[in-house]
Formats: C-alpha cells, structure tokens, sequence
C-alpha cells in the first residue's frame, strides 16, 4: 500500500548503519514472535495432554470401580450361597476359585 512505498522509499535514504539496525530490528521482531507462537502452542499441547491424561485416569478410575464393584458383588453372593451348596457348585457359578471361597 501507499505507507509501505513511502516507508521504503524513505530507507533509500539511510545509512548503510541504519538499515543494518532495522534489518537486526525485523529480525528480533520475527524471532520474538515465532518463540511467542511456540510457547503458545506448547501450552495449549500441554494443557490438550494433561485434560487427556486426566480424562484417561477417570475412565480407568471408573473401570476399576466396576471392577470392584462387581468382584464385591460376587463375594457378596457366594457367602450366601455357600450357606445353601457346596463350595465346588459356588466355584463354579461365581467363577471365584474355592481356596478364595474358603476363606469367606
């Protein structure tokens, strides 16, 4: 645009010095903001990576939680069961190993 014409019409005229300086200025410029871009994008990569993470801790948190929750539940139902049959019949429908039923 116009501004840029006159802007470089008037560096014809500095010294070798000044357009040095000005090229050294640009290029600080630049450099400042591609550092400031990439510390930008390894933030949000970091915070992207750490919501994962947590997320994945949750879900395994969860299944865990099942996990017991239905190991409990088994538990549970063989000491009722061992009441009535014989612990090789309740190894057999809860899945639970007799030595483990044994100790209930």
């Amino acid at each position: 645009d116009f501004a840029d014409a006159c802007s470089a019409l008037n560096r014809m005229t500095w010294s070798a010095d000044a357009v040095a300086l000005y090229e050294k200025h640009l290029l600080d410029t630049q450099a400042a903001e591609a550092i400031q871009k990439e510390n930008e994008r390894l933030v949000t990569d970091a915070k992207k990576s750490r919501e994962e993470g947590r997320e994945e801790g949750r879900e395994e948190g969860r299944e865990e939680g099942r996990e017991e929750g239905e190991r409990n539940a088994k538990l549970a139902l063989a000491k009722l069961m061992l009441a009535k049959l014989p612990t090789a019949d309740v190894a057999t429908i809860t899945g639970i190993p007799e030595d483990e039923l044994q100790k209930l």
